[in-house]
């Protein structure tokens, strides 16, 4: 043998899971650093023969790795599972860019701090204390494995650690992309459940509204055999001079019409809306929405002052549908009062030159927190419990405001909350 070839097999040698690399730990490349090219160049590394046991490894290690819980965590078990694999070397993966750029470490010699934080360039300088490090790249991928050491052989491709690098980065990428995967499984999954649940609801609310068209018609028939005999003894009372009698008999006659009132309210309230929009009273129609929730305002205890401007101009629409919008403002409202009561603000007036019709509710409840307010008119949020809140109420206002040509927008304290609702005015062609 001659002796370039006896100093080539004197040079030191150090094992890699059983994997025999030349080069590691040589001294000669001690101060040694990978150039920028060299940086940029590492996604064309070619890929040489490797040990089956590495290979069977590095697949053991793409199904082993805890893609549910998510892609922070499958990436830094692979570099806990993967840095054995590269014994006597600091490896690194780096995931993400800019500010979402994550470094996940694992150090065989030294503080795992000895790598730099996640926002420094590779390429313009080392994100490790190590002498060598060597950064292996693939085309179209935001993520990469950094092996560093005192290893002037990792500068070359073929070496065994830029070889196992280059494969593991393969089971990474496909780690990755399974997390994400399963993430997105599973908010389909958590939506398609939510879905279900309102479809179930939105079927008993269906059902119920079936049941109560029946009992307002059942309700109907004698209320008017009230008014009617109501009406007779009223007249009988009058004739006798009954003072008494006639004033008790004008409280009923005035209860009866009140029910009878509200049954027809429901009657139209519940059904379908016209597609003609026709012009309006918004009075009128906040007045209705009232009175569908005088019994909430009794058990909440809850006190209403209408500030109705003179001169407002009827605005056009469907009346059905903007009473719910009023509805849902005023059951949101008395679910955010205080337990000893609070009071509620209906004010409408002109705006905007006259050309626009402003109604403002307002309450002074507890509020809603400065995080939560850009999403209260997202569908499905909400704050409440499942028994006060299904996180559509506001959703749908929004909805049928913008179906109007307005807007709605809100405001919130913790002295209360008010909502503004724009509609245009309907003038006389």
């Amino acid at each position: 043998m001659s002796k370039a070839g006896t100093a080539e097999a004197e040079k030191p040698r150090a094992s890699v899971s059983g994997v025999v690399m030349p080069g590691a730990g040589s001294a000669e490349g001690g101060t040694a650093q990978m150039p920028e090219e060299q940086v940029s160049a590492s996604h064309s590394v070619q890929l040489g023969e490797l040990p089956a046991r590495v290979i069977d490894r590095l697949i053991a290690l793409g199904h082993d790795l805890p893609i549910a819980h998510g892609e922070d965590a499958a990436a830094q078990a692979f570099v806990d599972a993967f840095a054995p694999l590269l014994a006597g070397y600091a490896v690194a993966v780096v995931v993400g860019e800019g500010e979402q750029r994550k470094t996940f470490r694992c150090e065989a010699v030294g503080a795992r701090e000895s790598f730099a934080p996640p926002s420094r360039e590779v390429t313009t300088g080392k994100l490790s204390g190590h002498p060598v490090e060597r950064v292996v790249r693939l085309a179209d991928c935001d993520a990469f494995i950094v092996v560093a050491g005192d290893d002037a052989g990792l500068s070359d491709d073929a070496s065994t650690p830029v070889q196992i690098a280059h494969r593991a980065l393969f089971v990474l990428e496909g780690a990755r992309q399974r997390a994400r995967m399963h993430e997105r499984i599973g908010a389909l999954e958590a939506a398609i459940e939510e879905r279900e649940a309102m479809l179930v609801q939105g079927n008993k609310l269906a059902s119920l509204g079936q049941l109560a068209a029946g009992m307002v018609h059942e309700i109907n028939n004698p209320l008017t055999s009230i008014l009617a005999y109501t009406d007779f003894l009223s007249k009988r009372a009058s004739a006798r001079e009954d003072a008494e009698d006639v004033e008790r008999l004008r409280r009923i006659g005035e209860s009866a019409h009140r029910m009878l009132r509200l049954s027809r309210d429901i009657v139209s309230y519940a059904r379908p809306s016209s597609s003609i929009a026709q012009p309006l009273v918004v009075s009128a129609v906040i007045e209705q929405a009232l009175g569908f929730c005088e019994h909430l305002f009794e058990e909440c205890g809850v006190e209403v002052e209408r500030a109705f401007g003179s001169g407002v101009l009827p605005v056009r629409g469907h009346p059905e549908q903007l009473a719910q919008v009023f509805v849902n403002l005023f059951t949101n409202a008395c679910h955010a009062m205080p337990e000893t009561g609070g009071r509620l603000v209906v004010t409408t007036e002109l705006a905007e030159g006259d050309a626009r019709v402003r109604i403002v509710v307002a309450d002074n409840g507890a509020g809603i927190s400065n995080a939560n307010l850009p999403r209260v008119f997202l569908p499905f949020f909400t704050t409440k419990d499942e028994k006060h809140g299904t996180g559509l109420g506001l959703a749908i206002v929004k909805r049928i405001v913008e179906s109007h040509d307005g807007q709605v927008e809100v405001e919130s304290s913790d002295k209360g909350t008010r909502f503004f609702i724009h509609l245009p005015a309907a003038r006389e062609s």
